[in-house]
């Protein structure tokens, strides 16, 4: 019934990291962790037991970056981890990889879909730190959606994140077992 939305950062300033879970029913905000420091490992442990708080919500976790770190953690300790398919061009196969890859393609979407659910007033956000961020999320010169200056967007991309994995069709989640 819950998906967790997971950006992780380095733990040592700059970026936070966060964790925003939504209930899949009715895409309601309905739990929230900002941190500013802390390592990847313990946010692992930290997303663990907010995602067991959610009755075992899918954690989908940013992979890029210090994601990678968090992943390799969280599997030792939790089952319901979001799983991406990708094919393999080395076995020309399927095959299944942990966590949210972010890249130029995949940001946009997740962005994109983000908006429209806010637009149509489909999603409930009660967070304070969430909203602020939205009022300070920009398209730069670039033609990028980017935080303005000395501001954040880590609260988005958790959110944009989870909301992609909420309205996936169940039979997309994969929940594997802990050997």
């Amino acid at each position: 019934r819950y998906v967790l939305g997971g950006d992780p950062a380095e733990g040592v300033g700059g970026d936070r990291s966060v964790i925003e879970v939504f209930d899949i029913m009715t895409l309601e905000q309905v739990a929230e962790f900002v941190c500013d420091h802390i390592p990847p490992k313990e946010f692992a442990h930290v997303v663990d037991k907010v995602a067991r708080l959610y009755n075992m919500a899918t954690a989908a976790i940013e992979r890029n970056n210090h994601g990678g770190t968090v992943l390799e953690e969280l599997k030792l300790h939790y089952p319901n981890i979001y799983k991406r398919e990708v094919f393999d061009e080395k076995f020309r196969k399927k095959t299944q990889k942990l966590g949210f890859l972010t890249d130029s393609r995949t940001r946009d979407l997740i962005l994109d879909e983000f908006d429209q659910l806010l637009r149509e007033c489909n999603v409930v956000i009660h967070s304070a730190i969430l909203r602020a961020e939205l009022f300070t999320f920009i398209v730069n010169d670039d033609d990028k959606r980017v935080a303005k200056s000395g501001n954040h967007d880590d609260t988005i991309m958790a959110s944009a994140i989870a909301l992609k994995i909420a309205r996936l069709p169940r039979s997309t989640f994969v929940i594997t077992p802990l050997s």
